[in-house]
């Protein structure tokens, strides 16, 4: 009798620490799949096809982003450098450029920008006005390094 309990007590004991492990090993397995790793290798075994097409939208939308950035800094270096000839046309031939830049060129596109429109409002409105529509006019095709590209 007493041999029959300490066998169930070990059979017990055994199903206890079997339950314990299968519980770690369930809990280690979920925490993996939730991981990049295990997404991985799950969307490995269901859909690569799908997998791929994500990839690649997701490289088209940041490629995107990344043009509309480019686009907006193009559009601002070239607002500054019509503001720059409206200053030249103005006689502002020597305006002081940043020496320092620690951000980049967006920091140093905006600080230009900012000292030629100190620049340009020193002067009256209407110089002003006739300034920027010289340079209009020239940008339109009358001196050719001025215009678009073609």
């Amino acid at each position: 009798m007493i041999w029959a309990a300490h066998a169930e007590l070990n059979a017990l004991a055994r199903a206890r620490q079997a339950a314990r492990l299968a519980e770690i090993g369930y809990a280690v397995r979920r925490d993996w799949l939730r991981g990049p790793e295990g997404r991985a290798f799950l969307a490995a075994r269901l859909d690569p096809e799908k997998q791929a097409a994500e990839a690649a939208r997701r490289e088209g939308r940041t490629l995107e982003r990344k043009i509309r950035r480019a686009d907006a800094r193009i559009g601002a270096v070239a607002r500054t450098r019509t503001r720059l000839m409206v200053a030249r046309e103005l006689g502002e031939d020597a305006l002081v450029a940043p020496s320092q830049m620690a951000l980049g060129v967006g920091q140093a596109v905006r600080e230009v920008d900012r000292r030629v429109v100190e620049a340009i409002a020193r002067h009256p409105v209407a110089a002003q006005q006739k300034g920027l529509n010289k340079v209009l006019g020239l940008a339109k095709g009358k001196v050719p390094f001025l215009g678009p590209e073609p």
